[in-house]
């Protein structure tokens, strides 16, 4: 009975326009995000993501993944005066927060011990396995967008990473903000 009501309950929020778990909120979402990525100059990007890295690396570093995220989310409201500065953070914050769903600890300590330069190979790795997921994205994805159609590849992204998040044990988020950034650092 318990399941029932909470299936329910699921299903009245994602009927809901403007819940914000509603394809249309998620979709205006990841559009606002491509266009914001789009428009940023790289090394505001650079900026952003290494402001990150730092405070992951020094003030927000616990072994308890919601403290990092919370202290993290505090340092980003903290720095940003704009609209385009929380959005890139949020896909800088959200990348970082779920690196370890794409580069196991196994793949990180390999790196680690084949490599001469652990940051560059361990950045490769990581762009190899968004690049996976956006090979996948457009393999699958019976929509041909054009470059410019922000709408149209939010439309794209949003329900790749709705149909296939959970199969590969990703939360929708890190599948949009992977693909995001792979789009981004190929373009």
């Amino acid at each position: 009975m318990i399941k029932l009501i909470l299936l329910i309950l699921v299903s009245i929020c994602f009927a809901n326009e403007n819940s914000p778990f509603s394809s249309v909120q998620r979709q205006a979402y990841v559009e606002k995000v491509i266009k914001a990525f789009r428009e940023a100059n790289p090394n505001v990007l650079k900026q952003i993501n290494e402001f990150v890295d730092q405070k992951e690396r020094q003030k927000c570093r616990s072994f308890f993944e919601a403290l990092t995220l919370n202290c993290l989310q505090l340092e980003v409201k903290n720095k940003c005066k704009d609209e385009t500065c929380t959005i890139l953070s949020d896909i800088a914050l959200v990348n970082k927060v779920n690196e370890r769903l794409f580069v196991s600890r196994e793949e990180t300590y390999k790196i680690s011990q084949k490599s001469e330069n652990y940051a560059e190979a361990y950045a490769k790795a990581l762009s190899t396995k968004y690049a996976n997921l956006t090979t996948e994205l457009v393999l699958m994805s019976k929509e041909n967008c054009s470059d410019g159609d922000y709408k149209c590849q939010a439309r794209k992204i949003d329900t790749y990473c709705q149909k296939n998040s959970d199969k590969k044990n990703l939360p929708w988020q890190a599948c949009v903000s992977a693909v995001i950034t792979f789009m981004d650092m190929k373009r």
